[in-house]
Protein backbone atom coordinates (compact mmCIF):
# COMPACT_ATOMS: atom_id res chain seq x y z
CA UNK A 1 0.00 0.00 0.00
CA UNK A 2 2.73 2.57 0.56
CA UNK A 3 4.23 1.68 -2.76
CA UNK A 4 0.85 2.26 -4.49
CA UNK A 5 0.51 5.48 -2.06
CA UNK A 6 4.24 6.92 -3.24
CA UNK A 7 2.96 5.98 -6.96
CA UNK A 8 0.01 8.13 -6.58
CA UNK A 9 1.95 10.90 -5.17
CA UNK A 10 4.97 11.22 -8.18
CA UNK A 11 2.32 10.67 -10.93
CA UNK A 12 0.71 13.52 -12.45
CA UNK A 13 -2.32 11.55 -12.95
CA UNK A 14 -5.76 11.62 -11.27
CA UNK A 15 -6.35 8.42 -9.24
CA UNK A 16 -8.31 7.14 -6.12
CA UNK A 17 -6.66 4.24 -4.37
CA UNK A 18 -8.93 0.78 -3.95
CA UNK A 19 -8.19 -1.33 -1.01
CA UNK A 20 -8.53 -4.92 -2.25
CA UNK A 21 -10.24 -5.55 1.55
CA UNK A 22 -10.50 -7.81 4.26
CA UNK A 23 -10.74 -11.41 4.95
CA UNK A 24 -14.45 -12.18 6.16
CA UNK A 25 -14.88 -14.44 9.52
CA UNK A 26 -14.70 -17.94 9.26
CA UNK A 27 -17.14 -20.43 11.09
CA UNK A 28 -16.44 -23.53 12.88
CA UNK A 29 -19.44 -25.35 15.40
CA UNK A 30 -21.78 -21.86 15.18
CA UNK A 31 -18.99 -19.94 16.37
CA UNK A 32 -17.19 -16.84 14.97
CA UNK A 33 -13.34 -17.36 13.75
CA UNK A 34 -11.00 -15.13 12.51
CA UNK A 35 -6.95 -15.23 12.70
CA UNK A 36 -6.82 -14.48 16.73
CA UNK A 37 -8.93 -17.56 17.31
CA UNK A 38 -6.09 -19.18 15.01
CA UNK A 39 -3.73 -17.75 17.51
CA UNK A 40 -5.66 -18.50 20.44
CA UNK A 41 -6.19 -21.97 19.54
CA UNK A 42 -1.99 -22.14 18.97
CA UNK A 43 -1.79 -21.72 22.39
CA UNK A 44 -4.77 -23.38 23.91
CA UNK A 45 -3.07 -26.91 22.07
CA UNK A 46 0.04 -26.17 23.62
CA UNK A 47 -1.23 -26.14 27.05
CA UNK A 48 -3.26 -29.22 26.39
CA UNK A 49 -6.64 -27.72 26.27
CA UNK A 50 -7.49 -29.07 23.05
CA UNK A 51 -6.32 -31.55 20.86
CA UNK A 52 -4.11 -31.43 17.58
CA UNK A 53 -7.78 -32.14 15.71
CA UNK A 54 -9.48 -29.27 16.90
CA UNK A 55 -6.41 -27.32 16.43
CA UNK A 56 -6.88 -28.03 12.87
CA UNK A 57 -10.26 -27.67 12.37
CA UNK A 58 -10.07 -24.21 13.83
CA UNK A 59 -7.14 -22.90 11.18
CA UNK A 60 -8.74 -24.57 8.55
CA UNK A 61 -12.28 -22.36 9.25
CA UNK A 62 -10.70 -19.30 10.68
CA UNK A 63 -9.47 -17.74 7.70
CA UNK A 64 -12.24 -18.86 5.02
CA UNK A 65 -11.04 -16.63 1.56
CA UNK A 66 -9.25 -13.99 0.44
CA UNK A 67 -8.41 -11.03 1.57
CA UNK A 68 -5.79 -9.80 4.58
CA UNK A 69 -6.05 -10.65 8.26
CA UNK A 70 -9.39 -10.20 9.98
CA UNK A 71 -8.00 -7.81 12.54
CA UNK A 72 -6.99 -4.54 12.81
CA UNK A 73 -3.10 -5.25 11.96
CA UNK A 74 -0.94 -3.49 9.07
CA UNK A 75 -3.40 -3.92 5.95
CA UNK A 76 -6.69 -2.69 7.57
CA UNK A 77 -4.83 0.04 9.52
CA UNK A 78 -3.07 1.42 6.83
CA UNK A 79 -6.20 1.25 4.26
CA UNK A 80 -7.58 3.24 7.47
CA UNK A 81 -5.45 5.84 7.02
CA UNK A 82 -5.18 6.11 3.63
CA UNK A 83 -8.71 6.71 3.44
CA UNK A 84 -8.45 9.65 6.46
CA UNK A 85 -5.94 11.25 3.92
CA UNK A 86 -8.89 11.16 1.19
CA UNK A 87 -6.67 9.23 -0.90
CA UNK A 88 -9.45 6.40 -1.05
CA UNK A 89 -13.17 6.87 -1.13
CA UNK A 90 -14.64 7.17 2.18
CA UNK A 91 -16.28 3.77 3.83
CA UNK A 92 -13.87 1.66 1.39
CA UNK A 93 -11.61 0.55 3.57
CA UNK A 94 -14.07 -1.56 5.83
CA UNK A 95 -15.45 -3.71 3.31
CA UNK A 96 -14.79 -7.37 2.73
CA UNK A 97 -12.80 -8.45 -0.03
CA UNK A 98 -15.52 -10.77 -1.60
CA UNK A 99 -18.33 -9.16 -1.05
CA UNK A 100 -20.79 -6.76 -3.32
CA UNK A 101 -19.85 -3.70 -1.35
CA UNK A 102 -16.03 -4.57 -2.72
CA UNK A 103 -17.51 -4.43 -6.14
CA UNK A 104 -18.88 -1.44 -5.85
CA UNK A 105 -16.01 0.45 -4.46
CA UNK A 106 -13.84 -0.51 -7.37
CA UNK A 107 -16.91 1.35 -9.18
CA UNK A 108 -17.19 3.83 -7.61
CA UNK A 109 -13.28 4.34 -7.96
CA UNK A 110 -13.32 4.33 -11.23
CA UNK A 111 -16.22 6.90 -11.21
CA UNK A 112 -14.50 9.48 -9.52
CA UNK A 113 -11.48 8.92 -11.24
CA UNK A 114 -13.15 9.85 -14.24
CA UNK A 115 -15.03 12.77 -12.75
CA UNK A 116 -11.52 14.42 -11.72
CA UNK A 117 -10.20 13.59 -15.50
CA UNK A 118 -13.49 15.44 -17.02
CA UNK A 119 -13.10 18.35 -14.66
CA UNK A 120 -9.13 18.59 -14.95
CA UNK A 121 -8.35 18.26 -11.43
CA UNK A 122 -4.71 17.08 -11.07
CA UNK A 123 -2.10 17.39 -8.06
CA UNK A 124 -0.39 19.97 -8.55
CA UNK A 125 3.37 19.96 -8.88
CA UNK A 126 5.36 22.64 -7.20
Amino acid sequence: MPGCMIAIGRLNLPAVFVYGGTIRAGKADGKDLDIVSAFEAVGKYNNGDIDRQELHKIECHACPGAGSCGGMYTANTMASAIEAMGMSLPGSSSNPAESAEKMQDCLDAGQAVMNLLDKGIYRRIS
